[in-house]
């Protein structure tokens, strides 16, 4: 399986191969042992899961006769590579269409991104517990219908880009204005969306992403300060953050601190905003894990595992569900926003971000600034390891080694 590796690992800029902007280009350096002779070695910027890994998952779940009962799986649309988009609808069947249409609807996306492998496994992590036997499971199902998109991107997995896909376009800055044949599955999970708004309730939106810089997991949302632009009854006050508020005490990863809710002009066209303004969901999130490892809870200073992300998954549905019920119940539902209004009072502004905070650099806004030029001297060291995978000489794999079994999960190669 993989595990991490390596030291003296670091970034910096050279003086070779200046770009016509006279931008000069970037070494990473690192040092690696390897234990043995005529190894095959794999090196991954985080947990890898492949296009190839969510189609043998999905056969799993559709062959599994306790999960498919609430499972419906079908194709979205087919990529510019003609790879299929999948949509997941996951709740209780029902001999009423009426009732079926009355719940309201929980849409969660991931890997628009191709790169942020972390997204999928906290997606995984929904999948697992939403089609389980557990109480909480049951209660979602029963109240909520999930519609889960696992990879946005399917031909940018395939093909190993980091942020876009086959047109060369980052597709979380096409929401507003997607184009049917450069950007298809925007355009076909957009139209899904628009339809629902038109018809059902739509409850919460959350995009999958992960972050290379900041730590922790965190949520990027829409101030309800700024509801006015989009006309309609205004929502509850700090009813955007009463989610993130809920799940920042079910998973010890996230960080309200690290959570944002701002509406920037510049961020207009990403899925974010493009599914608050346009269609009216108060709750649009993009959700944030790290690269970068925690600097709070027991993972303090070290890296989340794919069980660390699965778990996240968990505790998403979790958080879904007490949301339900503190709107069910008044006194709880004021004493969150109670909660989070001190916490807003009693914390310095610059531990809490809102929209005075300085611009943020995440997948759900603009790339990451290249670093600033160190010398060789002073070249930045990242905390963290490389993510190594050893494939042993053919004589001496085990069946774990030929198939690719792992406690873990799926480990296929990048």
């Amino acid at each position: 399986g993989w595990h991490r590796c390596g030291k003296d690992i670091c970034y910096f800029e050279n003086q070779l191969w200046p770009t016509l902007e006279g931008q000069g280009s970037y070494t990473m350096h690192f040092s690696v042992h390897f234990q043995h002779e005529n190894d095959t070695v794999y090196f991954a910027h985080c947990y890898p899961y492949t296009y190839r890994d969510l189609q043998e998952y999905l056969t799993l779940l559709e062959q599994d006769p306790a999960r498919r009962k609430y499972l419906r799986h079908r194709v979205l649309c087919e990529t510019i590579a003609k790879n299929n988009l999948d949509l997941l609808t996951i709740t209780a069947p029902s001999s009423s269409t009426d009732l079926l249409r009355a719940r309201p609807v929980v849409c969660i996306s991931a890997r628009v991104h191709p790169g942020e492998t972390n997204a999928s496994w906290m997606m995984k992590g929904v999948l697992d517990f939403l089609t389980s036997e557990d109480p909480t499971a049951m209660m979602l199902r029963e109240t909520v219908e999930f519609r889960l998109c696992p990879m946005l991107n399917p031909d940018g997995v395939i093909n190993g880009n980091y942020r876009c896909n086959l047109s060369g376009h980052d597709l979380n800055r096409r929401w507003k204005n997607p184009h049917r044949e450069l950007h298809p599955t925007i355009w076909h999970y957009k139209q899904m969306l628009s339809q629902l708004a038109q018809e059902r309730t739509i409850l919460m939106t959350i995009d999958l992403h992960g972050h290379s810089r900041a730590k922790n997991v965190f949520i990027y949302g829409c101030h309800s300060k700024f509801w006015k632009e989009n006309g309609g009854p205004a929502p509850t006050p700090m009813r955007e953050q009463i989610f993130p508020w809920i799940l920042s005490n079910q998973a010890e990863p996230f960080s309200f601190r690290h959570c944002k809710f701002k509406v920037q002009r510049c961020k207009e066209s990403s899925g974010r905003v493009v599914c608050w303004r346009q269609m009216s969901v108060f709750n649009s999130y993009t959700l944030e894990a790290t690269f970068a490892g925690a600097d709070q809870g027991k993972n303090k200073g070290k890296h989340l595992s794919t069980y660390d992300l699965e778990a996240v998954g968990k505790s998403m549905c979790d958080s879904i569900a007490a949301y339900l019920l503190a709107f069910k119940d008044a006194s709880v539902l004021e004493g969150l926003i109670a909660e989070i209004e001190a916490l807003h009072n009693n914390t310095d502004a610059n531990t809490i971000q809102d929209d005075d905070a300085e611009p943020d650099s995440s997948s759900d806004d603009d790339v990451l600034p290249l670093p600033e030029s160190p010398s060789s001297k002073s070249a930045k060291r990242r905390k963290g390891r490389l993510k190594i995978k050893r494939r042993k000489s053919r004589s001496a794999m085990s069946d774990e080694d030929v198939f690719g079994i792992s406690d873990e999960g799926p480990r296929s190669a990048l």
